[in-house]
């Protein structure tokens, strides 16, 4: 097992926070500047589906930040099920589902099974919840160790963390 650290920039929320991102001068540019950064590991589109992006306008994006820099993956992370095949064009299989506490841990197996359907044969990183909606609890130790174990015997090839308000999660 390799542990790595890297950063990933996000093209979607990033660029067009409260929209979907249609700039593709903007997406361009910002692939210029960034496309020889050492600490650049990849990009990605997140939840292009929840933005109101057709899969066809989420291509066109992909294909351009393949074609300016081929050199660094870019992901298309999910949101929704039910859109995993129609989005599924990027090389990493991506999805998240932030369970906690609204729904129970077996369905994070369902949503890995249907994202390795939806990519076959491609890699596939686990985003776990590890922070809380604004209100809420955040997750407890036991319930990450537990969705961090079920990626695992799900086949997931790398992980990924993040948190909007640097907590700890409780025990």
């Amino acid at each position: 097992l390799k542990a790595e650290l890297y950063s990933s920039f996000g093209l979607g929320y990033l660029l067009a926070p409260e929209k979907p991102l249609r700039d593709y001068g903007l997406v361009c540019e910002v692939i210029k500047r960034l496309k020889g950064h050492p600490a650049l590991k990849s990009y990605g589109f997140d939840e292009p589906e929840l933005k109101k992006m057709t899969p066809q306008e989420t291509a066109q994006f992909y294909n351009m930040v393949r074609q300016l820099d081929p050199s660094r993956p870019c992901t298309v992370n999910l949101c929704e099920q039910d859109t995993f095949k129609e989005f599924a064009l990027s090389e990493i299989a991506s999805y998240d589902h932030y369970p906690w506490p609204y729904s129970n841990l077996l369905n994070i197996r369902q949503w890995n099974r249907g994202i390795k359907e939806a990519f076959p044969g491609k890699p596939f990183i686990c985003i776990l919840q590890s922070f809380s909606f604004k209100g809420q609890e955040r997750p407890t130790l036991d319930f990450m160790r537990a969705e961090l174990f079920l990626a695992m015997i799900d086949g997931m090839d790398g992980i990924h963390f993040s948190t909007w308000d640097g907590g700890v999660p409780h025990h």
